[in-house]
């Protein structure tokens, strides 16, 4: 072999630029199944670098399972089909809400791991299923000895999940798609002054955490504020029950005295049973009371008008984290910068 379709430009890690090269040489065809890459001492004259680096190159290529070192043969190409998940990135999600945006993330966020070279599997697990059922599942994908697990879920379920890797030898991570909605809620407030807005009712799901945040921004800028509490009999993972509890909490909260400035839904089937309570009323909106709901972009929920509402984009927050990991990956500190949450004033408002 004369030269490598591949140069390295001296800068950054040497090694994780010889497997990234050799993966994509093997993904454009330049090395087939079966191909013998040539001895250390010879890598190391045509790519300019030390034998120890060519060394710990192919170790990290036979642990990500694209070669086999045989021994007088040296490192030879897998073929594709034999390749198994050794190496591979296991992106585990358990969430019991949030599935849309949870799936967007994941992703996003494998689509980034795709383009940088690594192969990326993605495993949703409801997290409302026993928790033996939940370690099968686990225990049975880190049995193909992910190089790296990436994980979404809550602070309990984070700490279940690692305790797994730990004890089968694989990193893990934790993902955080979370937006930075400061700017987003300084917004809001700033409507609802501008609007005379002084009393809110906030709808959340009962059981989850409680968005303070929403309730103390609006807070500061003087305006009261009640929590309802919506709590579906069928769990979280049921959205017709989220959007029937939903129906039955406006329903109570309509009952009970005048209506509110303003009610600020917590999620877009939250607002789906909302509405329709509303509506059933005959209240019009903004008419008869504003309403702003949160949504994830791409799921707002579809009504007579086009309802103002606190954005977050999970695709956008999944690719950020995605490159994150990237650079994680290649030997640089894991940050992330949190996606920007938006004031998307619509005509409920």
């Amino acid at each position: 072999m004369k030269e490598f379709p591949f140069t390295i430009d001296g800068n950054g890690n040497l090694v994780e630029q010889i497997v990234a090269g050799i993966r994509r040489g093997i993904d454009d065809g330049h090395f087939p199944a079966g191909f013998r890459l040539p001895v250390r001492s010879e890598m190391a004259r045509l790519l300019g670098v030390g034998e120890n680096t060519v060394k710990a190159a192919v170790a990290k290529l036979k642990e990500e399972g694209l070669v086999t070192v045989r021994r007088r043969a040296g490192a030879v190409i897998r073929d594709a089909g034999q390749i198994s998940c050794s190496g591979d990135i296991l992106v585990v999600s358990l969430d019991r809400v949030g599935v849309y945006s949870s799936t967007c993330a994941c992703s996003a966020m494998t689509l980034e791991l795709f383009r940088a070279g690594y192969r990326a599997v993605t495993l949703m697990i409801d997290s409302a299923l026993a928790r033996r059922e939940k370690e099968r599942m686990l225990r049975q994908a880190l049995a193909t000895q992910p190089l790296l697990v990436v994980v979404h879920a809550t602070t309990e379920d984070c700490e279940f999940v690692s305790r797994l890797c730990k004890a089968a030898g694989r990193r893990m991570i934790r993902a955080w798609f979370g937006c930075d909605f400061r700017q987003a809620l300084d917004d809001f407030a700033s409507r609802c002054h501008l609007k005379g807005v002084r009393s809110v009712c906030q709808f959340h799901l009962g059981g989850m955490r409680v968005p303070y945040d929403v309730r103390d921004r609006l807070k500061s800028a003087n305006i009261n504020v009640e929590l309802a509490s919506v709590r579906p009999p069928g769990g979280f993972s049921d959205l017709y029950s989220i959007r029937k509890a939903a129906y039955a909490a406006v329903e109570r909260r309509l009952a009970a005295g005048p209506l509110p400035d303003l009610m600020y839904f917590s999620d877009d089937y939250v607002a789906k049973g909302g509405m329709l309570a509303l509506a059933r009323h005959g209240i019009v909106t903004p008419r008869d009371l504003k309403v702003v709901v949160f949504a994830n972009r791409g799921s707002l929920p579809l009504w007579t008008v086009e309802l103002t509402r606190i954005e977050n984009d999970p695709v956008a927050a999944g690719h950020r984290f995605g490159r994150a990991v990237v650079g994680y990956l290649r030997g640089q500190e894991l940050s992330y910068d949190p996606e920007p949450g938006t004031f998307v004033l619509g005509e409920s408002f």
